[in-house]
């Protein structure tokens, strides 16, 4: 485990291994394996390992979330919605659950089950990973006007700080148009995003420098 903490994936598949040896049987020994696995991005294995934890265990929740998360992955999602059901069950208001359930309904094409999700989450409490999940499936169903603001709440979760990339000494752009206004656009993500939303662009040409 403390291998894995630092990014020494190879010494730590090699203690897990000697781990597994010694107690082949012991989920404090499996579900670090299987996560060695998802984190070396090797599904099938990954879900090997999670299933031989859930025949130990069929109401470990970590293996459920863990083995739903690999099959998604693969793109199995009618197996990783069963293990999402069985882990809903298990924990109805788990938070984490349901943005797993979100995802794998988004990938699926299932955007109003998402949406319900999401919104289903925000009752509860703040949740910018709800929002973001939210403004996703509201923007993929055409509706920028509600679903963009939303996708901001992209700035307040680890994954998006750590990469985005905005250590520019201008402030970011508020969303209005001014005379004399002097946009940098900066491609964030896929090339997919940028192509479907630089078109919105040229409509600000007559008062915008770009």
């Amino acid at each position: 485990k403390a291998a894995h903490a630092v990014s020494h994936p190879i010494a730590a598949r090699r203690h897990a291994r000697s781990a597994t040896a010694l107690a082949p049987n012991d989920l404090a020994t499996l579900l670090p394996f299987a996560a060695l696995a998802d984190t070396a991005g090797n599904s099938d294995a990954a879900a090997a390992w999670y299933t031989r934890a859930l025949a130990l265990d069929r109401d470990c929740l970590p293996a459920r979330r863990g083995r739903a998360k690999a099959f998604a992955d693969a793109c199995r999602f009618a197996s990783a919605d069963r293990d999402l059901r069985a882990a809903t069950a298990l924990t109805p208001a788990d938070g984490e659950v349901l943005s797993d359930h979100a995802t794998v309904d988004f990938g699926v094409g299932r955007r109003d089950r998402t949406i319900r999700i999401a919104r289903r989450r925000l009752a509860i409490g703040a949740d910018p990973a709800a929002a973001w999940e939210l403004g996703q499936a509201l923007a993929a169903q055409g509706d920028y006007e509600s679903g963009l603001p939303l996708m901001e709440s992209r700035w307040q979760l680890a994954e998006f700080v750590a990469t985005n990339g905005r250590d520019f000494p201008w402030p970011r752009w508020n969303g209005k148009i001014e005379p004399g206004l002097r946009l940098l656009l900066w491609s964030e993500q896929g090339y997919g995003d940028a192509l479907n939303f630089v078109r919105y662009a040229r409509s600000e040409e007559h008062t915008s420098e770009l």
